[in-house]
């Protein structure tokens, strides 16, 4: 069986610096887009699926906040993906602010190669997060134990669209 292509995104890192610390990424099952940053890239993370999204840190041309805004958005489609910054041995202190407030990842171009590729391999091989909404029915009774009123509520999901059904008569 055919394994599945991983789609990468990588931002602001140039092709030579990409060969040396990633010669892990030219293996088939993955599928490198690598583009210049710039603020229209920001629709191309949200309406793209990506597995893991590598970005050079800083990029003077795109604020991490932007960036990270646009991944981590309810409506992207790269929610779930994988967040590295590599970033010149200046800024990795600056960079380890953000791991674990929407970045996972954060590696110096100073460090050995190894680094970075672990810290690839370690997003890549996180197991799938996915959103899921599931029907759910509560039955509860409201006011004193004997003789309160029964309320049974249904429902898709909990959010505005929800259905409530109060004693059998549905109420939107």
């Amino acid at each position: 069986m055919e394994k599945q292509q991983r789609h990468i995104l990588v931002l602001g890192l140039d092709e030579q610096t990409l060969q040396s610390i990633a010669p892990i990424l030219q293996r088939q099952e993955f599928l490198i887009h690598r583009f210049d940053p710039e603020p229209m890239m920001l629709e191309v993370v949200r309406g793209s699926a990506f597995d893991v999204v590598i970005s050079a840190y800083p990029i003077p041309e795109l604020p991490l906040s932007e960036l990270h805004a646009a991944l981590r958005d309810v409506d992207s489609a790269s929610r779930n993906a994988g967040f590295l910054l590599v970033c010149p041995p200046g800024y990795i202190d600056e960079a380890h602010q953000y791991v674990d407030h929407g970045v996972n990842r954060a590696v110096s171009l100073s460090w050995h190669p190894s680094r970075f590729w672990q810290a690839v391999a370690d997003l890549l091989n996180v197991a799938p997060r996915v959103s899921m909404r599931t029907p759910v029915q509560l039955d509860v009774t409201v006011g004193p134990t004997a003789g309160g009123t029964r309320v049974i509520i249904t429902g898709d999901g909990f959010d505005w669209t929800s259905t409530v059904t109060f004693g059998g008569e549905q109420q939107f």
